[in-house]
C-alpha cells in the first residue's frame, strides 16, 4: 500500500490545519482565552515556575559545590579505623 507524494502532502496539510486550529481556538497554553481544561493545562497552570526555577538553580549550585569539593579535598577512607 504505497501512498503518492500528493496524498502525503494533503495528509500533512490537514494535520497542520487541525493542530493550528486547536491551538489558536482551544488551548490556553497557546491562547490564554482558550477553553480547554485538559490534564496537561491543569498541571502547567498549577506549577509555580519561579519557585521551580529557583529550586533547580539551588540544586545546580550544590552539584557544582560537591564537584569542587571532590576535586580539591583528598580522598580519605574514614571507615578504616572502624573496620579494623
Amino acid at each position: 500500500m504505497e501512498m503518492s507524494v500528493e496524498n502525503v502532502r494533503k495528509i500533512y496539510s490537514r494535520s497542520i490545519d487541525k493542530i493550528s486550529h486547536f491551538l489558536t481556538d482551544t488551548c490556553p497554553l497557546y491562547n490564554p482565552a482558550g477553553t480547554c481544561k485538559c490534564r496537561i493545562c491543569k498541571q502547567v497552570f498549577f506549577i509555580d515556575l519561579d519557585k521551580e526555577y529557583t529550586t533547580v538553580a539551588k540544586m545546580i549550585r550544590l552539584a557544582d559545590l560537591y564537584q569542587k569539593f571532590e576535586k580539591d579535598l583528598p580522598r580519605k577512607n574514614y571507615w578504616e579505623k572502624f573496620l579494623d
